[in-house]
């Protein structure tokens, strides 16, 4: 969890090849403990930095499509219903916006689906 929050440092201070080096670690570290939340934030992390690290935002894309697909199979994993629906919609935004419209919708419909978890206070 150290080297999660040591990326999530990292990313605010615009350190984003640090950040990455950091999410790599964490998400390594956390898919032998079976913590999905916290792999889920990681590779939601290491997805972001990806972004940030690339200056055409699409060198990575696909694999930060992939991170997010697994960021957010992880939110679902460990019923963080919120951060599924956000993470959900972030990938939405990236498929659409790469001209990729079926994925995206598929992304909104994973999110739509996890909503119904949510109670009225989230």
């Amino acid at each position: 969890r150290a080297s999660k929050y040591a990326g999530d440092l990292c990313l605010l201070a615009g350190a984003y090849r640090d950040a990455s080096t950091h999410f790599i670690a964490a998400v390594e570290a956390t898919k032998t403990t079976n913590d999905w939340l916290w792999l889920a934030g990681a590779l939601e992390g290491l997805a972001c930095g990806l972004l940030f690290l690339s200056p055409e935002r699409s060198t990575h894309t696909q694999e930060v499509v992939d991170r997010l697909g697994d960021a957010l199979t992880n939110y679902e994993r460990s019923k963080a219903h919120f951060l599924t629906v956000e993470c959900a919609f972030k990938l939405a935004r990236i498929q659409i916006g790469g001209g990729r419209r079926s994925a995206g919708l598929a992304a909104l419909v994973r999110a739509v689906e996890a909503s119904e978890g949510l109670g009225i206070q989230d």
